[in-house]
């Protein structure tokens, strides 16, 4: 026996016999200070390999903390801080397959004063992270972030509720079989006022926000891009209860937005205002009118995109569009003699700019919606028929319809539960595009005896563009799941294609067509297997693999991409200490970076307590 491997055996025996004793502490201090701590301390021996970097293999120490207490009253100060090192998924509850450090804290000042107020921290090292597809799984990453949090207010009597708060993150993570880096530092800062005045409730808000990201476009085979942008947001609204059970409420809103990315420069305003009544003068009859303006729809519907550092297409972005809606609705629901039977008539005015050229559009609808006890379950249905007319193209005027059935029973033990819905021709926030499109979901779940119990759940959505046949999102996902007692199995599959639009997180679903040139169409699927066991009392076997395979197509680039992950995990009490480890493996591709896959794994094995310091 070599001297390495006896001085390993000696050193864990020596820590698992110092954590065999029982622990008992006791701190004061002072007369005005409250404090508690306690935690998991741990040591084991790790290893892992990979195609890019020497193995290894280690004893490793570890662990987490958790300080608690208060100063004078916990009102006036409490806090809160924890840190832990080296903790996977593989010895802790730590969401990570790599080995994580970090800290977080947080203090409350004040409370329950006219200054009250938080800050709060946190940082990690090592963390594992996802680049989401979605509908198809995600691409692993792995990276350090930090983000300092702070919220103070003024709250006083009759006067208005002001509350400020600020945020400053960071975080830097690079895309496994990419070469490729992300990165993100953001900054947040608003403060919010509310007051209620002559029965008149009064809101308003400013934030100011800036963000600088680093994007990894491996679809080109390009540098990253950088994305800068900065915004300014403005709101106000007021509201007011009106005669009839009726009230009101005006808003206002601009967004000033100043965003470069990939070399392109967009600066926009979007200033929206809207207002809006409703009454009840019978119980069972309610009437509305809501009316608004925007004099950037298109900016409004992609701001959020572009301030969280998306490449939105310049094209996207320079049009120009202007809207003004004024809606209408009426719903009664009839008597107790039929359980439920409402009906509901709508009447929406539309007046759109786009591109200098300027259109309108009136649509009408009529919905009942209608729901009672059918054969010991209950039904749900509901039934819209729209008439949409435009001044413009070669169908001014278009029929939609849309349907949409539910039923749920419970039978001898067995729940079940389906619904579908139906689209055709319904209008979107631009009036130059209708979507049609089909859903459905259903569930089914038995309880075979004591501690038996099976569940199967499918759900499916497509929508699709009437005017672009190549824009839509279509989805499906199914799973299923069985236990015995303590033992039990799951599994799932997933499958997803559409339009899409890069951030620095991942790739996200187009709110609107994208010309085909500059979309990111994504196809992709994944599915997930697990099972666990729980032979004896205080013992837990684990073990789940998640696979992904997805097809990235840009304009000139197409990149195949693929996930996979198996995590074996045990844990087991031994009295008052916990014998715990497991292994990981990890492979990851992504076929435009021209980087070798990745090939990583690890294993774990030892043993932890909890400890009640003070």
């Amino acid at each position: 026996m070599t001297g390495p491997i006896q001085r390993a055996i000696l050193t864990v025996g020596a820590i698992t016999m110092a954590l065999a004793v029982s622990a008992a502490a006791q701190l004061e201090v002072g007369d005005n200070t409250s404090l508690r701590l306690n935690g998991n301390v741990q040591v084991g021996y790790s290893g892992d390999y990979s195609n890019q970097a020497p193995s290894d293999h280690s004893l490793t120490p570890g662990g987490n903390a958790d300080l608690s207490g208060f100063y004078y009253n916990p009102n006036f100060l409490s806090f809160d801080a924890q840190t832990y090192y080296n903790q996977s998924r593989l010895n802790s509850t730590e969401q990570s397959v790599f080995q994580t450090t970090g800290l977080a804290g947080n203090a409350n000042l004040f409370g329950g004063s006219h200054y009250a107020g938080s800050i709060g921290y946190t940082k990690t090292f090592n963390s594992e992270g996802g680049y989401t597809l979605p509908g198809a799984g995600s691409l692993t990453t792995k990276g350090n972030t930090q983000n300092l949090a702070v919220t103070w207010g003024l709250h006083f009597p009759d006067l208005p509720q002001v509350q400020f708060h600020f945020n400053d993150g960071d975080s830097e993570n690079s895309l496994l079989g990419s070469g490729e880096n992300t990165s993100a530092h953001t900054k947040l800062f608003g403060v919010q006022v509310t007051h209620k005045l002559s029965g008149f409730n009064l809101t308003g808000g400013y934030d100011h926000s800036t963000a600088n990201e680093v994007i990894p476009d491996f679809l080109s085979g390009q540098e990253p891009q950088v994305s800068d942008t900065s915004t300014n947001a403005f709101n106000v609204g007021a509201s007011h209860k009106l005669p009839l059970q009726g009230a009101f409420e005006v808003s206002y809103s601009r967004n000033d937005m100043n965003a470069t990315s990939g070399g392109a420069d967009f600066n926009g305003t979007v200033d929206t205002v809207g207002a809006g009544a409703s009454f009840n003068p019978l119980q069972k009859v309610n009437v509305s009118v809501n009316t608004q303006y925007t004099d950037n729809l298109s900016g409004s519907l992609y701001q959020p995109l572009v301030t969280s550092g998306a490449v939105v297409p310049a094209s996207v972005l320079s049009y120009a569009t202007k809207s003004f809606t004024v809606t209408g609705q009426q719903t009664y629901s009839i008597g107790n003699f039929v359980q439920n039977l409402n009906l509901v008539a709508t009447e929406t005015h539309q007046e759109q700019t786009i591109l200098g050229s300027s259109f309108s559009g009136n649509s009408f609808s009529q919905m009942v919606n209608y729901g009672r006890p059918v054969f010991g379950g209950f039904l749900n249905a509901t039934a819209s028929i729209s008439e949409n007319m435009v001044d413009f193209g070669q169908d001014p005027t278009t029929i939609g319809t849309y349907e949409n059935v539910s039923y749920t029973r419970g039978i001898q033990g067995w729940e079940l539960s389906a619904s579908g819905n139906y689209s055709r021709s319904m209008e979107t926030a631009l009036l130059e595009y209708t979507s049609s499109g089909y859903g459905y979901s259903g569930s089914i779940s038995h309880k075979f005896g004591s501690g038996k119990f099976w569940n199967a759940v499918a759900s499916g959505q497509k929508v699709q563009y009437d005017q672009v046949n190549t824009a839509g999102n279509y989805a499906q996902s199914y799973s299923t799941s069985f236990s015995i007692r303590n033992y039990g199995m799951s599994g799932s599959f997933s499958k997803s294609s559409g339009n899409t639009i890069l951030t620095p997180t991942g790739l996200v679903s187009s709110p609107l067509p994208i010309p085909t040139a500059e979309a990111l169409l994504l196809k992709g699927d994944s599915y997930s297997m697990s099972v666990f066991a729980s032979p004896t009392r205080g013992m837990l076997l684990s073990a789940s693999y998640v696979r992904a395979v997805n097809d990235i197509f840009g304009n000139s680039t197409t990149s195949r991409n693929s996930n996979g992950q198996l995590i074996i995990q045990f844990q087991h009490r031994l009295r008052q200490l916990w014998l715990q480890g497991g292994y990981f493996k990890l492979n990851q591709a992504i076929s435009v970076s021209n980087q070798p896959p990745v090939m990583t794994g690890s294993f774990y094995i030892g043993v932890s307590r909890w400890f009640n310091f003070f």
